[in-house]
């Protein structure tokens, strides 16, 4: 089945969105309460819990994103209920969207939770530090609008995924983890070494080439699979 039949699609969707389990819909409500509680707790000065929003926002949406792709990655190639999913009714590209469409479900949610978030930091910092709503908005449009951001998750996301699919396919733990660790210092080298404008550039080209090397991988384990079938 070399198509697109939306049938299949919608099937694989819902199977996925099944096994999502509860802990995983009220974790992002911890989280986020977390950082909530670190970002306004033992704040002296308005400067100081302005400084905080970055950290609250980069480590909410860094952790989500990686959170939700190694998850739905890794939870695809486990069996549930002696059901392999590679082997399910289905073309490659049936498969791969779905996948990624569960993904962007489930990130949307968690981006969903730390606007709500944003609001509510909004109201302490107007209350509790006499800040204007401008002066707010302000810092977040600086995070929010921060040059390279988009590309950076990017590739996070893409690294995490052909990372997982290595992982439980080809590549196994210990491949897996060497080139993770000398992707992430080639990273930081170039992060340091190179100019911004370059380095976004750099980090768009790796994202892409990660995603079809995941693509790849991603092919050639679900026809081993139908042949091991």
């Amino acid at each position: 089945m070399k198509g697109f039949n939306r049938h299949h699609f919608a099937a694989l969707c819902r199977l996925q969105l099944k096994e999502i389990s509860v802990l995983d819909w009220i974790a992002p409500f911890f989280l986020m309460a977390m950082l909530l509680l670190m970002t306004n707790i033992s704040i002296d000065s308005p400067e100081d819990w302005l400084e905080g929003i970055e950290g609250q926002v980069m480590i909410y949406f860094n952790l989500s994103i990686l959170t939700v792709c190694c998850e739905s990655f890794a939870r695809f190639f486990k069996r549930k209920n002696g059901v392999c999913k590679l082997s399910l009714p289905g073309s490659l590209m049936e498969k791969w969207i779905s996948l990624w469409a569960v993904i962007l479900v489930m990130l949307l949610y968690w981006f969903a939770l730390s606007f709500v978030a944003d609001g509510i930091m909004l109201l302490i910092g107007i209350q509790s530090y006499d800040l204007t709503v401008s002066r707010i908005l302000e810092e977040y449009r600086l995070v929010y609008m921060k040059p390279g951001l988009a590309v950076f998750y990017l590739i996070m996301a893409a690294g995490s995924a052909f990372a997982i699919t290595a992982a439980n396919t080809t590549w196994g733990q210990g491949k897996t983890v060497f080139f993770v660790t000398i992707t992430f210092v080639a990273i930081l080298t170039l992060t340091i070494l190179l100019p911004e404008t370059s380095m976004i550039v750099f980090l768009l080209v790796a994202a892409v080439v990660l995603l079809i090397a995941d693509y790849i991988i991603f092919r050639q384990t679900i026809m081993n699979t139908k042949e091991v079938i």
